[in-house]
């Protein structure tokens, strides 16, 4: 019996959306250090659902930065799991290359994480480490 295939779906993100959005992926995925939230990371992105016949896999936001040398596509945050195969395989493994065509003139493909497992599967699948975000924790400033 043949395995139903991904599909892929656009989610309008409205600001309740945009809550659910940011509740699932919590703190473990907010990589804004405490200046910004989930749903600020979320401004100018589209928000997508992927699902496997009528059962829900998980959702994804990406957005399209601009550069200098040309187009930057940027996973903003991923949640979910694909119930394929033994176990619940990580959206990584069968979504991440669906989801990578969406970012059709993109010179360069982008993912903010704090999960060092993530970097180690990305990095199988041809991801480099391009450098590390270090932030210093001060009293004041301006909110």
């Amino acid at each position: 019996m043949e395995k139903e295939k991904l599909l892929i779906a656009p989610v309008e993100l409205t600001p309740e959306i945009r809550a659910q959005f940011a509740a699932l992926l919590g703190a473990k995925y907010d990589t804004g250090g405490g200046l910004c939230g989930v749903r600020d990371l979320l401004d100018g992105c589209a928000l997508f659902e992927v699902s496997r016949g009528a059962e829900l896999v998980g959702h994804y936001a990406l957005k399209v930065e601009q550069r200098a040398h040309g187009n930057e596509g940027v996973i903003v945050g991923a949640i979910g799991a694909d119930p394929g195969g033994r176990g619940r395989a990580p959206l990584t493994r069968h979504v991440l290359p669906l989801l990578e065509q969406q970012f059709i003139d993109a010179r360069a493909i982008t993912i903010y994480t704090r999960r060092l497992g993530l970097v180690r599967e990305l990095a199988r699948q041809g991801y480099t480490c391009e450098g590390f975000i270090m932030r210093k924790r001060r009293q004041g400033g301006t909110a």
